[in-house]
């Protein structure tokens, strides 16, 4: 029994070490921000931005569809966001200021099982 709770703390704690969090800031003189990242062994890789003031905010993202999958959240909604449906896509949000925007990458559910790994690439403007 104990073989077996050891086991389940160590692959938990493997994955609790794969999800990261960015925090992202206004760039002051309005040039885009670029992140490129990798996330596999079920991980994800999360970029926190909060809004300075009220703005209008583009993501655009690139990614490989069979790999990866991305979402969005603000901190101001409650429940279900819908997902991006394919890559390359861009999206506007307004944000109102103080508020937050969480957008997370991980591996479908096919990637994972094939040890793919989701390789992607984030511009925040």
């Amino acid at each position: 029994m104990a073989l077996v709770f050891s086991a389940i703390f160590l692959f938990s704690s493997a994955a609790l070490a794969n999800n990261t969090t960015v925090a992202v800031s206004p760039s002051p003189d309005g040039e885009p921000q670029i992140f490129n990242g990798e996330v596999s062994a079920g991980g994800s890789q999360s970029f926190t931005y909060k809004a300075a003031d009220h703005r209008d905010v583009l993501f655009a993202i690139d990614a490989d569809n069979e790999t990866c999958g991305a979402e969005l959240r603000r901190d101001t909604e409650r429940g279900y966001m819908p997902n991006f449906e394919s890559f390359p896509t861009t999206r506007a949000e307004t944000v109102a200021q103080g508020e937050t925007l969480k957008i997370s990458f991980f591996q479908t559910r096919l990637a994972a099982l094939h040890q793919a790994p989701c390789i992607f690439s984030l511009t925040i403007k």
